[in-house]
């Protein structure tokens, strides 16, 4: 990637080739050059290992993902060490060390994202940086795109690694999708944790085909025993969990996955999607328990059977829908030291921090979804407060995990998209496939998460995620590789970049426009502050005129969008109050 970045870089006029630099491999022996640039990682590369202890550099301390970039001189003259704490870290500075030199992975290489200068020459000053993450786990995901559009999985995989996020979720998990489809060359050869299937727990169930002979492995539903089959999500819904020859049935296909599957790092099994309510079993036994205490129970039990045969990727246990109330009874097996609880923050009011007074009141739209309320409660009798808020329903999970000697990490779940703007009616979330955030509520909610102790966070978002820019992706990964970034720093950076000539007044517009995306109210006003910003986009055109065609692009596609952001709020004015209050009340 050095060498290719920094030839595009220095082709020009005489030089239709750029200057490429030579790689040497590891297996040659050569003495370090005056202007070398070493890559690796002291256990991979002799020279490195000789440089970092004399330069007295450790690198344990930088954590998973951490690295150096430093210029040390010596008798031939200087070194630049490109030096991770693991592989993954060593990529991470070299994509590090191409943004010094002007180049910018905002967006993804096949979509035109991406900002590589033209220079005349390329000089690098004496660098000593030590870089280490926030967050142990920075995902993307594969929402939005089917298993086998491999181009779109490489995308996303390339683009993650270039903003030193380090962990995709792949998520597997209706019938005939297969990890055969998948480029998971590509997703490894980056270094990229593999996390997985998720919502897989129908296809682990006991086949409808012993209903015949053990109808106790299904549930009861009714006063009756049936398979509750879901051609959706390949199997039944659920089953027996207090039969223990059923019990033992779903962990032995879930650790029969697991061995198929070696290449998973976080193992993630989940129910499927959706309320659960009216399809688990609810003989006397089950009926003992909560359902988040029975979910535990399994996923205590694949852990246990799977480290017994020798597997030991990390588990991922999801607190969601019903499972999003903690369990009253079971705790995770070892302290949870081999767990990830994915903690999904789905009841939120989207328009303020997690730390904020609002979040700490349930959420406005829930007045119009009563249904929610009994699903995300496990349906408490008349839920309040701190049932339903999500400041005090996290407190409730961090109370839970600390009264369990919880060893293991947390990751949250956001959920900044359009369908989920569509399904609860929450305007803000109308306009992108995810964002807007309010201005600085990403960073403040990060801050909150690091103060909380959460490893890790994704956002529930289809890919690529990047019309009418980049923005809101770029944003992500820089606050959880470094939660106290300049935001300002941020927003110059890319406006300039990505726009141009016209970066001012790029700005200018969207930072405007965020703000009355992100309003909740649906009045002709609303409408009238959107179209008054137009002129910010007629000045950007005159700027960049006709001769810069990809300056042009890109303002064409701002201006595309300014239009579907008028239809959208003139559209609200009709299916809301002014309040945002929806006018069929639902």
């Amino acid at each position: 990637e050095l060498q290719h970045y920094i030839r595009a870089m220095t082709i020009a006029e005489g030089a239709p080739q750029g200057a490429t630099l030579p790689i040497v491999p590891l297996d040659e022996p050569t003495e370090v050059d005056r202007n070398a640039i070493l890559v690796g990682r002291p256990a991979t590369n002799a020279a490195i290992a000789k440089l970092v202890e004399r330069e007295r550099i450790d690198l344990d301390q930088l954590g998973s993902d951490g690295y150096v970039i430093k210029t040390c001189t010596g008798a031939a003259g200087p070194t630049l060490l490109l030096a991770g704490a693991n592989d993954r870290g060593t990529l991470f500075a070299a994509y590090h060390l191409l943004e010094l030199c002007g180049v910018r992975f905002f967006g993804y290489r096949d979509r035109g994202g991406e900002i590589v200068p033209q220079l005349d020459s390329l000089q690098i000053e004496p660098l000593d940086l030590c870089e280490k993450p926030t967050f142990r786990y920075r995902f993307v995901s594969d929402n939005n795109f089917d298993a086998a559009d491999k181009p779109k999985l490489v995308n996303v995989a390339d683009w993650a690694a270039k903003n030193r996020c380090n962990a995709f979720m792949l998520t597997l998990s209706r019938p005939g999708e297969s990890w055969e489809q998948l480029g998971l060359d590509e997703v490894r050869k980056r270094g990229l944790l593999i996390a997985g299937p998720g919502h897989i727990l129908a296809q682990l169930t006991p086949a409808g085909s012993y209903f015949a002979t053990h109808p106790e492995y299904f549930p009861l539903l009714k006063g009756h025993r049936a398979p509750v089959d879901s051609p959706a999500w390949g199997g039944a819904a659920s089953f027996c969990w207090s039969n223990p020859e059923a019990m033992r049935i779903v962990v032995a296909n879930a650790v029969r996955y697991l061995e198929r599957t070696p290449f998973i790092d976080l193992f993630a099994v989940y129910p499927p999607d959706g309320p659960q309510q009216g399809v688990q079993c609810r003989c006397d036994d089950c009926a003992k328990r909560t359902m988040s205490d029975w979910y535990l129970t399994l996923i205590n039990a694949i852990a246990r059977e799977a480290t017994a045969r020798g597997l030991r990727p990390k588990f991922v246990w999801i607190a969601y829908n019903e499972c999003g109330v903690p369990p009253r009874e079971v705790t995770p097996i070892g302290d949870g030291a081999d767990f990830v609880l994915l903690w999904c923050n789905d009841i939120r009011t989207f328009d303020a921090s997690m730390d904020a007074e609002a979040n700490r009141h349930a959420a406005r739209y829930l007045q119009w979804k009563p249904r929610l309320k009994n699903i995300k409660t496990a349906g408490a009798r008349d839920p309040g407060d701190t049932d339903l808020a999500a400041w005090h329903r996290w407190q409730g999970w961090a109370k839970y995990l600390r009264a369990a000697n919880y060893r293991g990490e947390v990751v949250v779940l956001d959920y900044y998209n359009q369908h989920v703007g569509k399904s609860l009616r929450v305007p803000m979330l109308s306009y992108c496939q995810s964002g807007p955030w309010p201005d600085g509520l990403m960073q403040r909610d990060f801050r909150f998460y690091a103060r909380q102790g959460i490893a890790g966070w994704q956002n529930c978002t289809d890919y690529y995620n990047d019309h009418p820019n980049p923005y809101w992706n770029r944003l992500a990964a820089q606050l959880l590789w470094n939660h106290n970034s300049d935001l300002s720093a941020i927003d110059d950076d890319f406006y300039g970049r990505y726009y141009g000539i016209a970066g001012r007044s790029m700005q200018a517009y969207f930072a405007a426009l965020w703000r009355e995306l992100s309003v909740q109210t649906a009045s002709q006003a609303d409408v009238e502050r959107v179209e008054r910003l137009e002129p910010l986009l007629q000045a950007a055109a005159e700027i960049v005129g006709s001769n810069n065609t990809l300056l042009a692009a890109r303002i064409k596609t701002a201006r595309e969008f300014h239009k579907r952001c008028l239809a959208i709020k003139l559209d609200f004015t009709r299916q809301y109050q002014p309040d945002g209050t929806p006018n069929d009340g639902k």
